[in-house]
């Protein structure tokens, strides 16, 4: 992965720990977060195929970064062959200190892991495997898409959910607006903009 100036175009990070398998999601936090022992920072992920994920501080251009931990999780053998899709491993920053993720294992599953305790703290499980993982501007809600054509939506602090069956291919992408009060869903041939429990 290589991280580069938006204006300069300057090369500010090289990172060489994930060779060796293909890069699932990036993660960067728009706004700067207070960590305990490390400071203001902006809080860089890297998710690969493998079910590794590293997250980094991200200080700026003048002082680079650090990585801050090392996540991995177990899962079956992937036999590339007879396996037409797999779930990629994706992650997202949970403020104050918590990152969660999901990824390709026996039990379709969210993680929360702390990285002040450096533990996973809380475990769901999900009835459809993630193809795509979007956080509201405030964290509380999480949209997940997935193969199987079908939206849902958890709340991020007591894991309850609403499902929607609106598209007719696999969830690609989602992304929330900058209020949070509406966020677009993408599938390969057609996309749709929502409020919250309606569509536009």
């Amino acid at each position: 992965v290589m991280v580069t100036g938006l204006y300069n175009g300057l090369s500010i990070m090289s990172i060489k720990d994930h060779c060796g398998s293909h890069i699932t999601d990036l993660y960067i936090t728009k706004e700067i977060v207070s960590l305990p022992d490390i400071g203001s920072v902006h809080i860089m992920i890297i998710s690969s195929g493998d079910r590794r994920i590293s997250v980094w501080s991200y200080e700026g251009s003048s002082r680079g970064g650090q990585m801050l931990d090392w996540i991995s999780f177990p899962g079956p053998s992937v036999n590339i062959k007879n396996k037409e899709w797999i779930p990629p491993t994706l992650a997202r920053f949970l403020p104050p200190d918590r990152i969660i993720y999901t990824g390709y294992e026996i039990n379709n599953s969210l993680h929360i892991y702390s990285l002040t305790q450096k533990q996973v703290i809380k475990r769901y499980d999900l009835i459809h495997p993630v193809s795509s993982m979007c956080l509201s501007p405030d964290t509380h809600m999480i949209a997940f898409g997935s193969p199987n054509q079908i939206l849902t939506l958890m709340d991020s602090d007591e894991g309850s959910f609403q499902e929607y069956h609106t598209h007719c291919n696999t969830l690609s992408s989602l992304t929330f607006s900058p209020s949070g009060n509406e966020f677009i869903s993408a599938s390969e041939n057609n996309f749709h903009v929502w409020k919250y429990n309606e569509r536009l």
